[in-house]
């Protein structure tokens, strides 16, 4: 296969149990790698670092997905934590913040899922929902999106079915922001920004590339 841009992909901190106990590592569900390297990409995994190692990390990438995982820390958008809120990550959520506004900053394609597209919302400047119910565990449910937005042309589809693994919603949108995909219910999937090459959806797009909608915002990051 002909190699690509670069694509960064973050990673999630997490313990990983072993023979030989629990390991602190950096892990990258493989489905993220695959739809990267599918769509054309050349896949690179960027650690969690301090935000300072944000600028050297994209210089060696031309594109950039963020990944999904736990609650973004509601204290950074000036909330205090509902019960319901997951325990923080004070070092990823600093990390991921700098990473995306650094992209944006040099003009990068950024997709953003899942916890992706909520880290893009509050590095924004934009706030969430920290509990909605009704979207844990792989539900499925249908989305609209907006006619004639940049993500219904990566989709070439104005509706579909996705899977959602979240608790957490956009609330109020970041600057520059706009809301481009939503539930029956009126939850936000989709984001876009005016002017910035940046798509963010909120559910799980690599885990169904093998539909054409799906590839299709991994097309838009690779093209």
């Amino acid at each position: 296969m002909t190699v690509g841009p670069r694509v960064g992909i973050t990673c999630n901190p997490r313990d990983v149990s072993t023979p030989l106990g629990d390991v602190a590592a950096q892990t990258v569900a493989r489905a993220y790698v695959d739809a990267a390297r599918r769509a054309g990409g050349l896949p690179i995994l960027l650690p969690v670092l301090e935000p300072d190692d944000v600028g050297p990390l994209l210089d060696a990438v031309e594109r950039l997905i963020v990944i999904g995982g736990g609650d973004v820390d509601p204290r950074i958008y000036g909330t205090e934590p509902v019960p319901e809120c997951g325990p923080p990550d004070a070092a990823r959520d600093a990390f991921e913040i700098a990473l995306v506004r650094t992209a944006l900053d040099r003009g990068m394609r950024v997709l953003a899922i899942c916890r992706g597209m909520q880290v893009a919302n509050v590095a924004l400047g934009g706030t969430l929902h920290q509990d909605i119910g009704g979207h844990r565990g792989g539900v499925r449910h249908r989305v609209t999106v907006e006619a004639g937005s940049v993500l219904s042309s990566a989709l070439g589809a104005t509706a579909l079915e996705v899977t959602s693994q979240h608790h957490q919603a956009v609330d109020r949108l970041g600057d520059g922001l706009s809301a481009v995909a939503w539930t029956e219910d009126g939850v936000i999937e989709g984001l876009e920004r005016a002017g910035s090459p940046l798509l963010a959806v909120q559910w799980h797009p690599e885990l169904f590339t093998e539909q054409t909608e799906h590839a299709g915002v991994f097309r838009w990051l690779l093209g």
